[in-house]
């Protein structure tokens, strides 16, 4: 598979980390042929977890079941139409069986003259902060991997307030082992300037 294909059998959790591998912000979901069945952004996963989904829902629940899509042979104007008029920031290409090709972002079809909308899109993060980080131990006995300090400052920290500065204000962090202290340092995150929501993990998925 592509890097940014997931099936349908696939969980909101393999959505979420093949999101997070990928600069599109965007899951394709394909079939046993490789046709392009639904898509998921990271704001639909929002929305899901906001609505009382978890991380093993199966993703077909959740997906865009009438994605827009867009076959190879057809020019840039066309495609900035579409992505303008459906409000969206990247579109699955495929071929004449509706077979995925590839993902398209919209910055590539501006090269250089990227408009100021564009700039000041960001979206939300999903971050997985509940491995045990057994092969940090003894440093990961009463500390979660994600809170262990470097130079006076927890990684998750600096994970988030990195996140922060480029504009992204909304994060999701899975927690499982010693998640609380995860939750007691950060709270609702408004004192690292971001809404902050927590994902108890029903197992172990590791950070």
């Amino acid at each position: 598979m592509n890097e940014n294909t997931i099936t349908s059998s696939a969980k909101l959790i393999d959505a979420v980390q093949t999101i997070e591998l990928t600069s599109n912000r965007l899951a394709v979901v394909i079939d046993k042929e490789n046709r392009v069945i639904g898509t998921l952004t990271d704001g639909d996963i929002r929305r899901s977890l906001l609505n009382g989904d978890d991380l093993n829902t199966p993703v077909d629940k959740v997906m865009n079941k009438k994605p827009v899509i867009s076959k190879a042979d057809v020019s840039d104007s066309f495609l900035q139409k579409v992505l303008i008029k459906n409000n969206i920031r990247s579109i699955p290409i495929v071929d004449k069986k509706n077979r995925y090709i590839r993902t398209l972002y919209e910055a590539e079809l501006y090269k250089n003259d990227i408009p100021s909308y564009l700039e000041k899109t960001f979206a939300a993060a999903v971050i997985m902060a509940g491995g045990e980080g057994s092969r940090l131990r003894p440093l990961t006995e009463k500390i979660p991997k994600p809170m262990v300090d470097i130079n006076g400052i927890p990684l998750l920290e600096r994970q988030i307030r990195g996140l922060v500065k480029t504009g992204i204000k909304t994060i999701f962090i899975s927690i499982n082992y010693l998640g609380q202290i995860i939750k007691d340092h950060f709270g609702d995150g408004e004192g690292f300037g971001a809404k902050i929501y927590y994902l108890q993990e029903v197992k172990k998925l590791g950070t």
